[in-house]
């Protein structure tokens, strides 16, 4: 079950005693648990737990994930998302649930792995291999799977899926591809890319030519101060949280210096290195910035040389998180794009653990990178903004992505994850140029907090207003609101008078801004029933009454979103309504 505006769940007095466990404890984590008794149904939950598994905070709310077992199992991508806030009031409700009402317990028989597996790095996992059991969904209905989760010394991290047959189903990739003192030290770097700087697109003599030492290219690069580790009279490229390390082939010992310069041009390997640290940390300080430090304040190991040399990159989401760069075609980690990008997927993963499954959800992720990269490469120069991958791609090694195509929800969405993903990332970069980077990065760090699992784009949107709403007060809803529904993302506009049939409702920009009462009017005299419900589906205010024109204002005490719902004699109408 997948809910996110209007839901109905009943509510059963015993079910907190009797659902919830904890692996995570803070203030409100009984009060999220009390949200989500109040919302689900406890018939449709037999023999299931909900376990606290994470807790993340922004500046505005504390957000709780919860994973669902059947049994003590936990079932795959069965995840609930809580959102709290300074004043203990919902702010977030989302996810999704299985109905286990219909299922039968049964006993769990320990397994191993019946035959030594190579994995593709050449790591061999042993027979006899200890197994633990999954539940996946089909049909709803519960298929039993056991799994061995391995992260590997190359920072590769795979999981294998045995069926009951003791049949290797699967395996699992976990890479997310793009396809003591601190101390100032002045280095060289792209900002963000040669061919944005120059004003050019790729082309003679503006080419890789396989990294070699072209005047022109170096030229392009700018001297930064960037602030690095010092100690015992050596430059380090890391600091708490950035570390720059050699993790997988091919092998490029990781630059260091004893005089305050990291002076590389791009031929050598050096300058991938402090390219690569100058723009995370350069991101991470405008987060911090914006007020966002917890979103980053995550360990990550980065390797500018890895990947085995292929090209391409990939983040890896791990107890050690990693990025690695390949060198394939133009050098990866010579492109801020490409930097940024995984970066996002790193952020996006720390932000929302365990939510990163379902095409449709890994669209948006890879949309949220590619906004990422786009917003960054625009705080330097707007030159082919929306050209994602400037150097690394748009030339013959490959195609590179778009940030600004006229892709449309639903019919441009598509199983190809990196296609789909530029709906959400045009939806994102419109708004982008509608409210200004500043605005429109606050919105993105927080709604990053509300992904989970096997979310839609039209989930993400709502996000996207609840976080407007958390964060402007509806300063910029309307503008919001309206570039999400031109992508299709978003029912038509809350704000905006609404006309259906022979119903008008009128002043709802006097209701969502200034207290007043909203004019619902129809063609003939009328019976009607007026509901208000709250986004999560509870009914707040019920008034009967007749007429052709009707005032009326709920009394709602909290800004946000709400469900009006007209019902005559002839059927139902509804629509969105916001309120600050």
């Amino acid at each position: 079950m997948n809910w996110h505006i209007v839901i109905a769940f009943s509510f059963c007095s015993s079910f907190t005693q009797t659902i919830f466990a904890q692996n995570v404890t803070t203030p409100d984590v009984q009060l999220a648990e009390n949200f989500i008794a109040s919302r689900l149904n406890y018939d449709d939950l037999y023999m299931s737990n909900f376990v606290c598994v994470a807790t993340r905070q922004s500046p505005y709310s504390t957000y709780y994930t919860f994973q669902q077992y059947f049994n003590q199992i936990p079932i795959e991508n069965k995840m609930v998302k809580v959102g709290i806030d300074a004043n203990h009031q919902l702010t977030v409700f989302n996810g999704n649930y299985q109905s286990t009402k219909d299922w039968t317990n049964r006993a769990i028989v320990a397994k191993q792995l019946n035959t030594a597996y190579l994995l593709p790095n050449g790591k061999l996992v042993e027979a006899n291999t200890p197994l633990q059991p999954l539940i996946r969904v089909e049909e709803n209905q519960p298929i039993y799977v056991y799994t061995y989760d391995l992260l590997n010394e190359d920072r590769s991290r795979y999981t294998i899926i045995v069926n009951e047959q003791d049949e290797i189903i699967e395996l699992q990739d976990h890479k997310v591809f793009f396809a003591g003192e601190d101390s100032t030290v002045l280095t060289k770097v792209f900002l963000p890319d040669p061919l944005t700087t120059a004003g050019v697109t790729y082309g003679a003599p503006y080419v890789d030519d396989n990294d070699s030492d072209i005047a022109l290219l170096n030229d392009e690069a700018a001297i930064v101060p960037m602030q690095v580790f010092f100690e015992d009279g050596i430059f380090y490229l890391k600091n708490d949280n950035i570390v720059i390390k050699d993790i997988n082939v091919p092998t490029a010992a990781v630059v260091t210096s004893t005089v305050p310069e990291f002076y590389f041009n791009r031929s050598e390997s050096g300058f991938e290195d402090v390219n690569t640290f100058y723009h995370l940390t350069n991101l991470c300080n405008d987060i911090i910035a914006a007020g966002y430090t917890s979103l980053q304040d995550f360990y990550i190991e980065i390797d500018p040389h890895g990947a085995s040399g292929a090209d391409q990159s990939f983040y890896v989401s791990a107890a050690i998180p990693t990025i690695q760069f390949g060198e394939g075609g133009v050098d990866d980690a010579e492109d801020a794009d490409v930097i940024v990008h995984e970066f996002g997927h790193a952020l996006s993963d720390h932000a929302s653990p365990l939510s990163n499954s379902g095409l449709e959800r890994r669209a948006i992720d890879e949309g949220y990178g590619d906004y990422f990269a786009a917003s960054y490469s625009r705080k330097f120069s707007d030159y082919n903004w929306e050209n994602i991958f400037s150097w690394d791609g748009h030339n013959e090694f490959w195609f590179g992505r778009n940030a600004n195509t006229s892709k449309h929800y639903p019919e441009d969405n598509s199983d190809n994850i990196y296609a789909a993903s530029e709906i959400w990332s045009g939806a994102l970069m419109d708004i982008f140029d509608i409210i200004g980077k500043t605005n429109c990065d606050q919105l993105v760090y927080e709604t990053l907090f509300g992904s989970f699992p096997n979310m839609t784009m039209p989930d993400a949107a709502l996000l996207i207003l609840n976080a407007e709403a958390t964060i402007f007060g509806g300063l910029y809803y309307e503008q919001v609101y309206d570039a999400l529904y031109a992508r299709g993302l978003i029912y038509p506009n809350a704000v905006s008078n609404f006309t259906n049939n022979n119903i008008q409702i009128l002043n709802t920009n006097g209701f969502a801004f200034f207290d007043e009462p909203l004019l619902i009017q129809f063609n003939q005299y009328t019976d009607v029933q007026l509901n208000c419900y709250s986004v999560e589906g509870k009914l707040l205010e019920q008034l009967q009454t007749s007429g052709t024109t009707i005032s009326w204002k709920p009394e709602i005490t909290q800004q946000g979103l709400y469900i009006i719902a007209i019902v005559t004699p002839t059927g139902t109408i509804a629509t969105m309504i916001s309120h600050y």
